[in-house]
């Protein structure tokens, strides 16, 4: 596929004309809309990546830009048929921002959703779907009573530290969208929540990740009442660089009448 992609790519006469007007040093080159695969082959023709290069780029792109967020997606669904009451308590809100239950969402009805938002963040607080970072240092790093050497490789488990009683207290291990009430947000941490890291090596899609999840819980709830019987005591999760349900994501749904 990459080949036949490469291909296509060198021999559209479109596009090579693209190559010739925007060059290296060009400001228009980092500000002319190209899908990615484009963008990435010109890189390849101004000599800045080699192919390895391209491809790891596009396992990223998949495994981060979207395996990340249908596992986030699954998750809500499931953890929302879980608790019916919260389940409900969205459906409201949602009613009371849109007209109808086929109205197209628009970003100004994203930004009313300040529940849906809550529950989110839970979910991804509970499952953030890369558990595990791992960094290497560039310098000695003191930290706490202990000092970590340069070029060191450190695990840090996101997963622990979003379950943890002194953080979050002590129903920790719970579903509750009040741990993320503005009041309580503010008693923590800006670090004590992880789901897309932070600092400068910050996942840089995770606006567009959360945008694109609301827009289609949004429309899934407005649908549809999802219903299970799984219980949270049932759940067994595995790491496999992202975090899994061994049980899978079991739901019924129902149709909703508006």
């Amino acid at each position: 596929v990459f080949d036949m992609k490469k291909e296509e790519y060198f021999s559209n006469p479109v596009k090579s004309r693209v190559q010739n007007v925007i060059s290296e040093d060009s400001e228009d080159s980092y500000k002319t809309p190209q899908v990615l695969i484009d963008q990435l082959f010109r890189l390849l023709s101004l000599g800045k990546f080699n192919e390895k290069m391209i491809k790891e780029q596009i396992e990223t792109v998949l495994m981060a830009g979207s395996e990340t967020s249908a596992l986030s997606l699954s998750y809500v669904i499931l953890m929302l048929a879980m608790h019916p009451n919260v389940q409900e308590r969205l459906y409201e809100e949602l009613h009371s921002v849109f007209v109808s239950q086929d109205e197209e969402t628009s970003y100004e009805h994203l930004q009313q959703l300040t529940f849906l938002d809550r529950v989110i963040n839970e979910v991804m607080r509970l499952f953030p779907s890369a558990p595990l970072i791992a960094r290497c240092t560039r310098a000695d790093v003191p930290i706490s009573n202990c000092t970590v050497p340069k070029n060191a490789f450190i695990m840090m488990s996101i997963y622990n530290m979003h379950r943890k009683p002194e953080i979050w207290g002590d129903d920790a291990d719970e579903f509750n969208p009040d741990h993320f009430l503005p009041e309580k947000v503010d008693e923590r941490h800006p670090f004590a929540y992880l789901p897309f890291s932070g600092g400068k090596r910050n996942c840089i899609g995770y606006q567009y990740a959360l945008l694109s999840i609301k827009v289609v819980l949004s429309k899934l709830f407005r649908q549809y009442r999802f219903t299970t019987d799984l219980k949270m005591t049932d759940l067994k999760l595995k790491f496999e660089v992202t975090l899994k349900l061994c049980n899978k994501h079991l739901v019924g749904l129902q149709k909703r009448v508006w």
